[in-house]
């Protein structure tokens, strides 16, 4: 088991990633947690289609590229013990389209708390948010998109970024 994990955000040149990207105006769109291997393979868990999975490296980023990567300063096994029972979870899709249209109707100047949530699926922001981090105690996992998630881990004392690497 790992004493670090590692929070990771990426993004891709797929249709939902620009759109995700467009909607949000974010720099990504899409978070996993990795920084342990199984077997010896480094691999990442992250909601994703299909739901919640664990993915080898190679294929993680077959199509997506890193942007930013955090790691977890404290030994935090207790945390992925968590993620890894939500393994099998399923994917959701109509969250996902629920966060875009909050988002929109967000910058239009509206309130839409929670369209089309499921509270036994998950996107990926959420799945990451999930994690038992004093860093994420202000979020509600299921309005919280990669942007946000991102923010938080940047403003973070808790994580520390190693990719890029930050500039002294």
């Amino acid at each position: 088991m790992p004493t670090n994990i590692e929070i990771i955000f990426t993004t891709s040149q797929s249709l939902i990633s620009r759109l995700i990207r467009w909607v949000t105006r974010s720099p990504v769109s899409h978070a996993a947690i990795g920084g342990f291997s199984l077997a010896g393979v480094e691999v990442f868990l992250h909601a994703d289609v299909g739901g919640v999975q664990v993915t080898p490296k190679a294929h993680f980023f077959a199509d997506r590229q890193p942007y930013a990567v955090f790691r977890v300063k404290d030994e935090v096994i207790h945390n992925l013990s968590d993620a890894v029972r939500d393994i099998g979870e399923r994917y959701d899709y109509l969250g996902l389209v629920g966060h875009l249209i909050r988002t929109v109707t967000r910058y239009l100047g509206w309130a839409i708390k929670r369209p089309l949530t499921s509270p036994r699926a998950v996107v990926c922001s959420e799945f990451v948010a999930r994690l038992n981090l004093a860093s994420f105690a202000t979020l509600d996992p299921e309005k919280t998109t990669p942007k946000d998630l991102l923010a938080v881990c940047l403003a973070s004392s808790e994580l520390e970024q190693i990719f890029p690497a930050k500039r002294a």
